[in-house]
């Protein structure tokens, strides 16, 4: 295959390369068609169906799928999107590729990450989102700033929406995008301003809308992990910090707790099967709350113990189930009463899933691995930054720096360590990081100052 695309003229790679990422797209998403569904999808199709929230999941995901599901009528309109955009963020990729064999790289692992885009859930959008906002960052362009600006802090403002608590992990990015505005270039201090109020207006927003014009149900999303943290602390303490208003509960069992408790997640006791744990009211997440506060307080050696032993767990540097329990890959669909599925795997489907699960066994799907080399990656794009002050190691810099905050604002909100799908961001940038680290694209010298005139307007 080198042999055969080292030999093409450029004009002829060139058109190769679109071509076959065009036939990926339409042969993957046959293949994997309709997608994954799992019971957090159909939580949030539902939804968008019936047009009523709760504040369990962010709505920005619903509120895409629906003018999808609008206009087409069916329910995998948003996986077609998704697998359209993630190729199409390869195509774009591959235009600032000078290398042969990193084409060929990049078409391979557009291959192999491709268990990304056919799961429909809301880390697919954020992944996708705030790459491609990097990508169009990635050089300064003189023809439709404006458009280019605005698309930008779109897609940022998206992905922060979708997960709220990446707030701090949406900075990097904003700060680029606002290098992009004359009267930001020299001033560090008003941008790290600008990007602090920026932010926090898009976390402003997802309030405003979630519980003023969609008029968002509350649903104590806070009572589960808060229970997690005060069971943990009663374990390891000794002291029970656990309230009436849970022990009172004629299922809470304290022998089932102590013999199901792991700090990697209280799903086995809050979700399956009978739950020990009484459903969430305000009264309740009100109790839980005092005794969650007063348990930190009393033991915050404890509680960060407890934290730290699950994180661990959470990026799999410590392993508590067999490799084959975890939730790599996800090419599944759960089936519900009203929209029958015909999910059968073709060849090529079940060929990718068995060579997903070898790399199960391998440290591929390790979120410490991702970190780890997310971090590298931006040490090293630091550096060349630092020397060559281009445009592209500056947004490429930020994108591995938002995947490491993103990463680490996970440990005090990770709810379970089984499934990969919050690695998703990771995994992606490390990979687009890797492409131009092997392709070493031209040093880029310091750039003459690029004029626009879109200052005053955005």
């Amino acid at each position: 295959m080198f042999i055969f695309v080292h030999n093409m003229s450029s004009e002829t790679f060139n058109k190769w390369k679109n071509y076959t990422l065009w036939f990926l797209l339409i042969w993957m998403t046959s293949n994997f068609f309709p997608g994954s569904y799992n019971v957090d999808t159909w939580y949030q199709y539902f939804e968008m169906e019936e047009w009523r929230f709760d504040d369990w999941h962010s709505p920005f995901m619903a509120i895409l799928w629906k003018p999808l599901y609008i206009f087409t009528d069916r329910f995998f309109s948003l996986y077609l999107l998704q697998m359209a955009w993630y190729f199409l963020y390869f195509r774009a990729l591959n235009q600032y590729f000078t290398k042969r064999w990193v084409v060929l790289f990049s078409i391979g692992s557009s291959i192999l990450l491709v268990f990304i885009p056919q799961y429909i859930m809301k880390d697919v959008l954020l992944a996708l989102s705030w790459c491609t906002a990097m990508v169009m960052m990635f050089k300064p362009e003189h023809h439709h700033i404006r458009l280019r600006q605005t698309i930008v802090i779109v897609l940022i403002a998206y992905g922060l929406l979708l997960r709220p608590n990446s707030l701090p992990a949406s900075w990097p990015l904003i700060m680029v995008w606002l290098s992009g505005f004359t009267m930001f270039r020299e001033r560090r201090i008003l941008k790290c301003a600008c990007t602090f109020v920026i932010s926090l207006v898009i976390f402003a927003l997802y309030y405003v809308v979630l519980w003023g014009v969609l008029q968002a149900k509350p649903s104590y999303f806070t009572y589960k992990y808060r229970l997690a943290d005060v069971q943990g602390i009663s374990i390891m303490s000794g002291k029970n910090y656990m309230p009436e208003c849970i022990t009172s509960f004629p299922k809470y069992d304290e022998k089932r707790i102590e013999k199901e408790y792991t700090p990697a997640t209280n799903d086995y006791l809050y979700f399956w099967g009978d739950s020990v744990y009484p459903a969430p009211t305000e009264i309740r997440d009100k109790c839980v709350k005092e005794a969650w506060v007063k348990a930190i307080k009393e033991n915050p050696v404890t509680y960060l113990k407890c934290r730290s032993i699950g994180y661990a767990y959470y990026l799999k540097i410590m392993h508590r189930v067999p490799h084959n329990q975890y939730w790599n890959a996800m090419v599944y669909v759960v089936k519900n009463n009203y929209i029958p599925i015909d999910d059968k795997h073709t060849i090529y489907t079940k060929a990718l899933r068995f060579g997903w699960k070898i790399l199960g066994h391998t440290f591929f799907f390790d979120p410490w691995f991702w970190l780890l080399l997310n971090t590298i990656l931006a040490f090293y794009f630091y550096r060349r930054y630092k020397r060559e002050r281009g445009q592209g190691l500056k947004a490429l810099l930020a994108l591995q720096l938002c995947c490491i905050i993103y990463q680490l604002s996970m440990f005090p909100f990770f709810q379970i360590d089984l499934d990969f799908r919050f690695n998703y961001l990771n995994i992606l940038a490390a990979f687009t990081g890797l492409f131009f680290y092997f392709d070493n694209f031209a040093k880029q010298k310091k750039a003459a100052p690029v004029v626009t005139t879109v200052s005053r307007s955005v």
